[in-house]
Formats: structure tokens, C-alpha cells, sequence
């Protein structure tokens, strides 16, 4: 128990036993305070007369009635436990590879996160990263793409399936795979689905920023081959002057064609987010970026068989007319940005906004000799400058709402855009033939440029839809009835 003299500023704390003393105190009358918790506070009055007096004190016990306690609790969905306690309680077959995990990776793409899945194999592309997903065993366009729960489209042309090395790997919360889809889930699948979590408004005030570099080994062996990609035409000159229009040589550029080495070029990686919630932990926010640099490259050896084998040394023994020998430099400069914003209404109703745009020029150039095995012989030296951008956009508006205890529902409406641009792919060959000279050595002949090919491609997907789903709660069961709108732009 606290006692306090307000005249005098000054007071003391009871011991065990509840005795109390105050010293070095005048004659005079003087107003005594006296609380301890849960009991209500006492003020007496008393006079002090000689050196020292005796003063008993007691207190009345208090109460108060609390209507009810609120006990609220938030699950970090970034960690290894709370991935493997989703993974338990899912209602199908899912694996998820949270935030903490990939960060301890040295996957810096989404594509090649995706190869430490049990049961999922990747494809990959000429650079040799992680492209697309095999699921259970089903080819890539068995699967669909999903973000934060929303189908998106593919920048590809000719395909649905979507390049996983699009997605910087710490943008996400979590990556789930399903490999059993259910009835509320898109139906177009046999494999599976791949399921994007990207990062969510946290509870605080959180800012983080990640950088780091590094080197390919091959580009200690050789040097990185590149071009300058800035003065390349994304339109065709039928595009800019009309189908009709012929072309001249004046309208193409070479400057693509012009090759620079450099010796072992350096990485570089960033990233940064930015989140709090505010307005009385109302309105939260999310923005994280990531930009990538990176140069990639490999070697590789491709023998070209003859069509009819050889009867010699055995039947059927195969024989190749060429070698090719390809060397790969490609620069690839990734970059992207989402934001989320939730508005908490009430207890009941909840409302996010959701943006992401990813982007990825690929610039690559391939160096082919094509060699026989011959001496001499025709021989041909073959480059090709291909640049490609692709890019995938998405906005989301989503609500989610409580009308009674067993009654929820939850809508979302999303655009989604996806473009794929490779301007001005450009293919050179050089010839030239190795004859016996006079002397008994072979001689290297003048050099002749092929005709040279320019191809523009280009590509847009873009979707509309509307989702709306409803939960009813019962004692013993849970019935989920959804119905699903979807809207998609003709070309």
C-alpha cells in the first residue's frame, strides 16, 4: 500500500506485515493519501503534536464489472511454422515455401524457388534459370498462375501458361503450390496451380532494404558479349508507314549488331518495402520494390545427324554432317513494384486494394560457329541480337464481410494485363570456305554476308473478372457456395 503526505510531497510503501513509517516530520495537521489496487483510495486528516505518533489505516475493497475481454491475436504468415500449420489444416494437397525460407535461398527468382517443391520440376530456359513448372508430372499448360488468389494472363503468344522468372522472389509473402484442385478453385487445371502470396500490411511501422552483387564464373572463362539495346525500333516500318509501305535499308538499325565484351561483369541486386498501419490501425499499407541486374550466360555443343546412318563400322551407326558450337550472353534487367492499401470499416467489413507491375528486358546474343568435320568445306559464323520485354500488370479490389455469425462473403474484381514485345530480332550469317592452297595448307576464302533478317513480335493479353463468394457456416459442416464471373477482351 502506497502512503502519501501532500503537503510534504512525501510518503512510503507498506511492508509485508502492512506497517508503515514516515520520518523526520514537524508538528502540525496534515491530509494523509492511502491506495492500493483494487481497493478504493483513503484521505484522512491528522495532527502530529510530538516526536512520534501511531496511525492505523484500513481500506475498503472495490470492484469493477467488465462487460467482456477482447483477446486478439495475429499469425506471421512469413515464418517456417505457420507455413507447415497451413500446409496441415488445408483442405487439399498444398506445399508452401514461406518469406523466412526463401530468404535463406539463393534463388532470386520465383522460377527457381519453385524447383525446391517436392513433386514440381522446372523448366528452364537457354540461361539456364527456372522458367516453368511441371506439376505431379503434367506438362506446363496443365497449370495456371495465380496472384494473391486471382488468375492472371500470359504474355505469351501462343500459350496460357505464365514465365516464372518474371516474379522477383522477395516480393512474396508465401508461394503455394496446389497439387489437388477444389470445387471453389478455377477449374482448367489437371496438374495444379502455382498461388503468389505477395507481402500484406503489417501490424508496425516496418522498413527493410536488401542489396547485394556477385559474378558468373563462365565470364571469368570468357568475356560477356552484349549489345546496346537503346537505339532499337519497337515498331516494324509497316507499322510506322503502313502495310503497304516497302522497306529500304535505311530503316533498319545495325547498332544492335555491334558487340561489346566485357570482362567478368558484375551483378546487382535491391530491394526495399515500406509498410505501417495508420488512423488508428484502420488504413495499412505495403509498397516493396526489387531491381535486378544480371548477366547470364552458357556453352553448349549441338551435332547435327545425317539422315541415313551408316552401314560402317556397324549397321545403323549415326553420322552427323555438322558441330555447332553456341555460346550464350544475356543480360536480363528484372524490376517490380506492388502495393496493397486495407481499410478495416468496422469489425465486420474490410476493404483492400491491391497493384503490382513486373517487368523484364531480356537482351541476349547468341554466338554460333558452325563447324564440319571436314577440313574443308563451307563454314559460317551466326550471331543474333534479340531483345524482349515482357511486362504483367493486375489491380485488385477486394471486400470481405460478415453479415451474421455463420453468414460471410467475399467479392473481388481484377484487370489484369499482360504484354510481350521482341523488336527487331535480328539473325546475321557470315560464310566463307576453306579450300587447299598451292602450298598444301587450306586457305580461308573472302568472307560473305548472308541476308540479313529483322522480325518484330508483339503480344497482348487482358482480362476482366469478378468473383463473388458465399459461407455459410452449420455445426457440423460447412457448405461454400461460389459463383464466379468472368469477362475476357477479344482481339
Amino acid at each position: 500500500m502506497t502512503v502519501k503526505i501532500n503537503d510534504k510531497k512525501i510518503g512510503t510503501l507498506t511492508d509485508l506485515e502492512g506497517k508503515y513509517e514516515i520520518k523526520n516530520i514537524s508538528a502540525g495537521t496534515y491530509e494523509i493519501h492511502c491506495s492500493y489496487t483494487g481497493y478504493k483510495k483513503a484521505e484522512h486528516k491528522i495532527t502530529v503534536t510530538q516526536d512520534k505518533i501511531t496511525f492505523n489505516i484500513s481500506l475498503t475493497e472495490t470492484s469493477i464489472d467488465i462487460g467482456e475481454v477482447v483477446v486478439k491475436g495475429s499469425v506471421n504468415k512469413e515464418t517456417e511454422s505457420s507455413a507447415r500449420k497451413s500446409e496441415k489444416n488445408s483442405d487439399n494437397i498444398l506445399n508452401i515455401i514461406p518469406a523466412k525460407t526463401i530468404q535463406l535461398l539463393p534463388d532470386i527468382t520465383v522460377g527457381n524457388i519453385l524447383q525446391r517443391i517436392s513433386g514440381v520440376s522446372v523448366v528452364r530456359n537457354s540461361s539456364g534459370d527456372g522458367q516453368y513448372a511441371i506439376i505431379r508430372g503434367m506438362d506446363k499448360r496443365y497449370n495456371y498462375t495465380l496472384v494473391n488468389g486471382i488468375k492472371i494472363p500470359s504474355p505469351d503468344n501462343k500459350n496460357r501458361y505464365v514465365p516464372m522468372d518474371i516474379f522477383p522472389a522477395e516480393m512474396l509473402e508465401r508461394l503455394e503450390v496446389v497439387k489437388a484442385l477444389t470445387p471453389n478453385m478455377e477449374g482448367d487445371a489437371i496438374g495444379g496451380a502455382m498461388n503468389m502470396i505477395m507481402k500484406s500490411a503489417p501490424d508496425h511501422l516496418t522498413i527493410s532494404a536488401t542489396a547485394s552483387t556477385g559474378y558468373s564464373q563462365l565470364f571469368a572463362d570468357r568475356p560477356f558479349s552484349g549489345f546496346d539495346s537503346k537505339g532499337i525500333a519497337f515498331q516494324a516500318p509497316s507499322e510506322i508507314h503502313g502495310s503497304k509501305y516497302v522497306a529500304v535499308p535505311s530503316d533498319f538499325s545495325v547498332k544492335h549488331l555491334n558487340y561489346q565484351e566485357v570482362k567478368l561483369p558484375v551483378n546487382s541486386l535491391f530491394g526495399f518495402t515500406l509498410g505501417n498501419r495508420i488512423l488508428n490501425n484502420k488504413l495499412g499499407f505495403v509498397i516493396a520494390g526489387s531491381f535486378q541486374k544480371t548477366y547470364r550466360g552458357s556453352n553448349s555443343i549441338f551435332f547435327n545427324p545425317n539422315g541415313q546412318p551408316s552401314p560402317d563400322p556397324a549397321p545403323n551407326t549415326p553420322l552427323f554432317d555438322k558441330i555447332q558450337k553456341r555460346e550464350y550472353s544475356t543480360l536480363q534487367t528484372r524490376s517490380g513494384l506492388h502495393t496493397k492499401l486495407d481499410y478495416l470499416l468496422n469489425a465486420n467489413n474490410k476493404l483492400s486494394l491491391y497493384g503490382m507491375f513486373m517487368q523484364l528486358d531480356e537482351e541476349m546474343h547468341r554466338h554460333t560457329m558452325d563447324n564440319s568435320f571436314t577440313v574443308l568445306g563451307d563454314e559460317s559464323i551466326l550471331d543474333r541480337s534479340r531483345f524482349q520485354r515482357q511486362n504483367i500488370y493486375n489491380a485488385t479490389l477486394q471486400g470481405n464481410h460478415t453479415l451474421t455469425p455463420k453468414l460471410k462473403f467475399n467479392w473481388s474484381a481484377a484487370y489484369s494485363n499482360a504484354t510481350s514485345k521482341t523488336p527487331d530480332w535480328t539473325d546475321l550469317s557470315v560464310t566463307y570456305k576453306i579450300t587447299m592452297g598451292a602450298d598444301g595448307k587450306p586457305t580461308e576464302s573472302a568472307r560473305y554476308i548472308d541476308p540479313v533478317t529483322h522480325i518484330w513480335t508483339h503480344n497482348q493479353d487482358e482480362d476482366k473478372s469478378g468473383y463473388l463468394n458465399f459461407i455459410y457456416d452449420l455445426k457440423k459442416c460447412r457448405n461454400i457456395c461460389r459463383r464466379d464471373v468472368s469477362y475476357k477482351k477479344p482481339k
